[in-house]
């Protein structure tokens, strides 16, 4: 018997430690940023941002079909959550083998100049603890203030070593490195808890069973790639095919929007657990009287949000990054209204991720393709 959705005190409190966590966490890396914007030249900056871009697409491909796919099933039970997380790791891991040669590559082939190679390369090496913590055990199972607490030390830690080590242009070698001792810091928190509230993990799984959930990871994986560069392939292709100092002044301009996309993503990860159980008990009607009022409260904030901040661009930009970035302003003023478009269409993709996973793929290529072709015609 599946267990219908959570009552709406839960879905708040649920909704609330991710979007909580996802804040303070974002405004800590933002603070981050703040500092490099002006201890970096466009140029060092670019490649960052390229390196990061980079972490993000890997990360994506190597564990998002599967995170759609394990949340669902620790939504729906608590059973064998230790082995679920090993099929985790081994599926993750196996992906992770399967992205980095090529992007190893690309860095090598990409002819732009230094220090953007080895940002590409060192931010995909960064990525392999990606399959370390169990996050999707917490979003199914409704912890969500563990993914908040352990997402806020991580940023905290980031934060501390950018301000400590990060002077000048010299330095840009270590922001890597920073950043992968920031992760390991999350996904070892995440990993502690797990072991506290739900025992330890089963290693031995068969081969046969991993390689069913990695065949089944496929479709929900294309279309969570596709998806995410539908996202950040703008940052990717200009950091690839334009100049590494233009997207420095890009990238500041994109910061804002994707804070509050990704904050938007930490509410539709803590409403999807209550959607994969209506989903699973066939109950139609709840399901879109559910995703009707969620619609209905993100467009009343975030239109409304979009054009206050549309308004106070040129202020706002040249005051948190300074007046070298003024051409950025319009670019921010565009981007915005990226915003609220992308977060109602995250109401939807959890009823796709929740009854038809596969479908995901299909949709994000289109979206994908749609996304590059503008960006090359552009």
């Amino acid at each position: 018997v599946v267990k219908p959705s959570s009552s709406a005190a839960r879905i708040a409190g649920n909704t609330s430690w991710l979007l909580g966590g996802e804040l303070l966490g974002r405004l800590l890396s933002f603070v981050a940023v703040l500092h490099l914007t002006r201890a970096l030249s466009a140029g060092a900056l670019g490649a960052v941002e390229l390196g990061l871009a980079i972490f993000g697409f890997v990360v994506m491909v190597t564990l998002g079909g599967l995170d759609v796919l394990v949340t669902r099933r620790a939504a729906r039970s608590e059973r064998n959550l230790g082995r679920l997380v090993s099929i985790y790791w081994q599926v993750g891991s196996l992906a992770y083998l399967v992205v980095l040669p090529p992007i190893v590559l690309l860095a090598f082939l990409s002819g732009k100049e230094a220090p953007a190679p080895y940002m590409m390369m060192a931010f995909a090496a960064a990525a392999i603890v990606g399959p370390l913590g169990p996050r999707f055990v917490f979003v199914g199972r409704e912890r969500t203030w563990v993914m908040a607490l352990a997402g806020v030390v991580a940023q905290l830690t980031w934060l501390v070593g950018i301000y400590s080590l990060i002077r000048d242009d010299s330095d840009v070698r270590l922001v890597p490195w920073l950043w992968m001792g920031a992760e390991l810091v999350r996904q070892a928190l995440l990993l502690w808890m797990f072991t506290r509230w739900f025992g330890g993990v089963q290693l031995r799984v068969g081969w046969r069973v991993v390689s069913a959930w990695a065949r089944a990871s496929i479709a929900p994986t294309v279309g969570r790639a596709a998806r995410g560069v539908f996202f950040t392939g703008d940052l990717l292709l200009l950091g690839l095919i334009g100049r590494i100092d233009e997207l420095g002044f890009y990238t500041v301009a994109m910061r804002l929007p994707l804070f509050l996309m990704g904050s938007a993503d930490m509410a539709q990860r803590g409403i999807f657990p209550s959607v994969a159980r209506l989903i699973a008990a066939g109950d139609r009607l709840a399901t879109g009287r559910f995703q009707m009022a969620s619609i209905k409260i993100v467009l009343a904030v975030l239109l409304a949000a979009t054009c206050m901040l549309s308004a106070v661009a040129a202020p706002m930009v040249t005051t948190l990054f300074g007046p070298q970035w003024q051409g950025s302003v319009l670019l921010f003023q565009i981007l915005l209204w990226r915003v609220p478009f992308s977060i109602v269409s995250g109401l939807y993709r959890n009823v796709i991720w929740a009854g038809a996973p596969g479908l995901e793929g299909r949709i994000g290529v289109i979206s994908a393709g749609t996304m590059i072709a503008s960006v090359l015609v552009g």
